[in-house]
Parts: C-alpha cells; structure tokens; sequence
C-alpha cells in the first residue's frame, strides 16, 4: 500500500490555537456589543461568524464613523492631550458611558448638610482633612480617598451623625473605601493604635460598628463614579517620577475640591474637567480646553464655566494659607512632595483662562 497522502489544510481544518483565537475575538466581539448596547445595531450585526473574512467590531464602527472621524483613544486624540497614557485611551466609550450613568444615578444632594445640626462646612473640611492625612500614612491610592468622601457625604445625606462620632466616621468611611480599592488596607488594630486619641477615642469595637452603619448607609453600594475616575482617562494618572506636572496638578485641584462641601453640586466629571482645564491654564498648555479634550470629556465651555471659577478662587486661597492651616494642611503637604513635583506651589492664573 502506498504512503497515505498527507491532508491539505483545507481538509485538515483549523488547528486548536487557531479556533480558540477565533473563539476569544467572537467573545470579545458579543461582549462589546453587550457593552456599547447600540440602538443601530442590527440581528444580523450580533451573530457569531467564526470566519476570517468577518472584520473586527472596531473596523465595522469605524466604517460607520465615516472618513475623517476622530475615534475614541485614538493618535490624533491624544497628540492633543497632552499626557494621557496610551493604555487609558484605549478605554472604550462604553467605560465612559458606565462612568456618567453612574454619577447621574449617585449625585450627592447639594443640601446634604441640612439635617446636619451638629455637623457645619468647616467640621466636614476638617474632616476630609483627616481622610487625606490618614490615607498619607498608608500610602493610599486617589481614588480611594475620594471614594471615602464621597462615603462620607453620602452617610451625612441619609443618616444623623453626633459631633463626638465625626472623627470616627471619618476613619469608617477611609477603612471602607480602603477594603474596597487597595489591595493591601490597613489593619483594624493599626488604626486604633495610631489615630485614636484622647481628643478623639474609639477602640477595635467602635471601629467594626461605625463601618456596619457606613455600609448599611450606602445600602451596601461601594461603587461610585468619583472626580478621581473621570480624571485617568481625561489626563492620565499621576506617574511617580514623571516629568509632566498636569496630571498632578489636576490630581491636586480635585482633591482641593474635595473640602469644599459647596462642589457636590457639580458633577464628579465637570469637577474633572474643570481641574484639567485650570491645570493646563496654569502650565501654560494653550488652548486651555480644546476640542478634542471637550469632546473626550463630554464637557462644553459654557457647562465648564461654572465649575472653574469656584475652583480657582479654591486654588487661590489655598496657596494662601499658610503651611499647617486647616483644612489645607493635608492636601497641600501631599502634593508639595517631590514625588508630586510640588504642583502645590504652582502659581495660579490671575483670572479665568480662555474657554
């Protein structure tokens, strides 16, 4: 018998690494659509075609875009603004899309001080004060310290708090957020050690209840969309031993904002947006809001306007606070670090930028 004839490749199919690529680009495919859930899209458009002739699902929008169109994360974007990691401007618009139904859905309400008898603006700044110093000690990320203000004012809308259980609260709302976005967060018995006082006394016990009473406030909803998330994907996030100081100093202006009871009334994006814009004006980036940023952020100049101005009166009156003054000591110390390229003691512009 003669030898038996090798199969051609069209007989022999395609090999195991061949479908399993093919399954992931159709998973990834589903899942997209499931992501970005268009009106336009048709039956045909979401089934499955394990074939290579079948374009990917970002060759098919960009079709539709039309010539000329400026994709989502796309070169032209970011040669534009200036800064942002590659890696963040492949996000999708569905990322962005998740991140402003969250707010709209989560707005904490401007009068959310009302039923507050015992808590004033100045306790609440103090008391975001002591979130941002804690987080320090720790090494914490932005995000989670904005999360834990945002915890904070959320428990004050909803639930009565006593002058004596502020201090607590605060270090509840801190020990939540930390277990929810760092990975390594700090020990129980650690914080009682270091930041009960005799000024302020809580023990292990006092600690466990407070942070039951946060997330029974929060009705176990730890995920927000905070000025800290819009700001990676409008500039980037801060890079230690970078030599850009605009994701800094936007860092720095958003945390600034955290103080100020009055900025919950702006959305967490436009609180972004505004420090972008008023970070680029004071690093000398022109145009201080460009099209493509606007159209990245969402955000136009008349909606930006608002926010800016409050901003940098803010910014201004930090810089003037001297070294220690409350509630700006904490803020301005972190930020006055190297590894922040001391965007603290960055000159602010004398009046609005140009929008």
């Amino acid at each position: 018998m003669g030898q038996k004839q090798k199969p051609s490749e069209r007989e022999r199919g395609p090999s195991p690494t061949e479908m399993h690529s093919k399954r992931q680009r159709a998973m990834l495919d589903v899942a997209a659509h499931l992501l970005y859930d268009d009106d336009d899209e048709s039956a045909a458009d979401n089934v499955i075609v394990l074939d290579d002739a079948e374009p990917p699902l970002a060759q098919r929008r960009a079709s539709r875009r039309g010539p000329g169109a400026l994709a989502p994360g796309s070169s032209a974007d970011a040669s534009v603004v200036v800064g942002v990691d590659p890696a963040l401007l492949a996000d999708t618009n569905a990322v962005m899309d998740h991140l402003f139904c969250r707010e709209k859905l989560w707005m904490v309400p401007p009068t959310f001080l009302d039923g507050q008898p015992a808590v004033t603006e100045a306790s609440r700044a103090m008391l975001v004060d002591v979130i941002v110093d804690i987080s320090m000690a720790y090494k914490m990320h932005d995000e989670t310290v904005h999360l834990a203000t945002t915890y904070l004012d959320m428990h004050l809308a909803c639930a009565p708090v006593r002058r004596d259980d502020l201090h607590l609260l605060g270090v509840g709302c801190l020990l939540v957020a930390s277990k929810f976005e760092e990975v390594h967060p700090p020990e129980i018995d650690d914080l009682v050690d270091r930041f009960s006082s005799d000024t302020n006394f809580w023990d292990r016990d006092d600690l466990l209840a407070m942070e039951q009473r946060v997330l029974h406030a929060l009705g176990f909803t730890l995920s927000f969309a905070t000025p800290a998330a819009f700001l990676r994907r409008f500039v980037g996030a801060p890079k230690l031993g970078g030599a850009d100081p605009l994701p800094h100093l936007a860092a720095y202006l958003c945390e600034l904002s955290l103080l100020d009871a009055s900025f919950v009334a702006f959305a967490p994006s436009l609180r972004a947006a505004a420090a972008t814009c008023l970070a680029r004006a004071a690093t000398g980036a022109r145009p201080a809001w460009p099209r493509a940023l606007a159209e990245r952020t969402r955000c136009t100049a008349a909606q930006l306007a608002p926010c800016v101005g409050p901003m940098l009166a803010l910014a201004k009156k930090a810089a003037t606070a001297h070294a220690g003054d409350l509630p700006y000591a904490s803020v301005r110390a972190k930020y006055s670090a190297c590894s922040a390229l001391n965007v603290a003691a960055t000159p602010m512009p004398r009046h609005l930028p140009p929008l």
